[in-house]
């Protein structure tokens, strides 16, 4: 019986200040990882961020955590502004002959895919723990441990994009604070490491370490 192959994670790669750095890509929705990516931080307005964006080039954010968020909601409000030339386009196009029930379907998906690429082009550095290593950044440690296990030494740090992470935040508050459903049962548990010895995950009892909080946008 031959031995499996081993699976390489992804991983992405970008130059600052003239070292070139690589670390592992995360990615819940099964995103490639990105072939350009640029460092940026609080100089960078929104619109220069939502142009390299559509381009195709990721933003590694070296900036304030809040910052990072504020500049993903300016570009979600970028995405959802049509330019004028296509609502002419589309005015013209209309007044000949509307579209199907179907191509508008497929339109609206196609749109949610592009906003959806655009605002994944936003990426944040994670530390060998899964912690965030930027400015005013919540505790995460707890959530990305949730969702991708337990970190190991030979992980390194990783990149993801802050529109997941906002997810993973999300989900992890879901977990916390959900309703429970009888017919459903006990939910499961785990047990695993915390930086105060042993942590149950899932039960009653679990006060996480660092929550994330509500406010935190979905976009």
């Amino acid at each position: 019986m031959s031995n499996p192959i081993p699976i390489t994670p992804p991983h992405v790669t970008w130059v600052e200040n003239g070292v070139t750095h690589t670390a592992r890509w995360r990615s819940e929705r099964g995103a490639s990882a990105p072939l350009r990516v640029v460092v940026a931080n609080d100089t960078l307005t929104a619109d220069a961020a939502y142009r390299l964006a559509c381009a195709g080039t990721a933003l590694l954010w070296e900036g304030d955590f809040h910052n990072a968020r504020q500049l993903l909601q300016a570009m979600a409000r970028r995405c959802e502004a049509t330019p004028v030339r296509k609502r002419r386009k589309s005015a013209g196009a209309g007044a000949a002959t509307p579209p199907t029930p179907a191509e508008t379907f497929h339109q609206h998906r196609q749109a949610q895919a592009q906003r959806a690429r655009i605002l994944g082009m936003l990426l944040l550095p994670m530390g060998e723990d899964h912690s965030v290593t930027l400015r005013r950044a919540p505790d995460t440690r707890l959530a990305c441990t949730r969702a991708w296990g337990v970190w190991s030494p030979g992980d390194g740090p990783s990149v993801t994009s802050l529109r997941d992470l906002l997810g993973l935040a999300s989900a992890d508050e879901w977990r916390r604070v959900g309703v429970a459903i009888p017919a459903l049962g006990v939910p499961p548990r785990c047990v695993l490491p915390s930086a105060r010895g042993i942590c149950g995950l899932g039960g009653p009892g679990a006060a996480p370490r660092g929550r994330f909080g509500s406010g935190w946008p979905s976009l």
